[in-house]
C-alpha cells in the first residue's frame, strides 16, 4: 500500500471561489505504511520537479498534519503528489480555486 491522503475541510476535486488575494487554506493529514518521504504542492506554475512547495519527513511513521496557505491573484488548483519511502506515490485530484472579484 502506498502513502494516504486524508483531506479536512476542503475535498480533493472541489471548487471554492475567493477574492483575489484572499486566503485559500488547504489542509490534509498524510501517512504511508512504510514511511512518509515527501509531500509536494503543486498548481498551474508549477512543473514536475519544481513544485510550488515541498516538505520532506526522513520517514516518518505517524499521521502528518499539513496546512498549505495560499493567497492567489487568479483563478488556479491546487493538487498533491505524495511519495513514501519505497518509492510509491499518490497524486490527489486538484482542488479548484476559482478567483473573482
Amino acid at each position: 500500500m502506498g502513502p494516504l491522503l486524508l483531506p479536512r475541510g476542503t475535498v480533493f476535486g472541489e471548487r471554492v471561489s475567493r477574492r483575489p488575494a484572499e486566503r485559500f487554506v488547504l489542509e490534509v493529514d498524510v501517512l504511508a505504511v512504510h514511511g512518509l518521504d515527501t509531500v509536494e504542492l503543486h498548481g498551474r506554475q508549477s512543473r514536475i520537479g519544481r513544485p510550488l512547495e515541498e516538505r520532506s519527513f526522513g520517514g516518518s511513521l505517524r499521521r502528518e498534519a499539513l496546512r498549505f496557505v495560499l493567497h492567489p491573484e487568479q483563478s488556479d488548483w491546487v493538487s498533491l503528489i505524495v511519495r513514501d519511502t519505497t518509492g510509491r506515490v499518490a497524486v490527489s485530484n486538484p482542488v479548484w480555486v476559482h478567483v473573482a472579484p
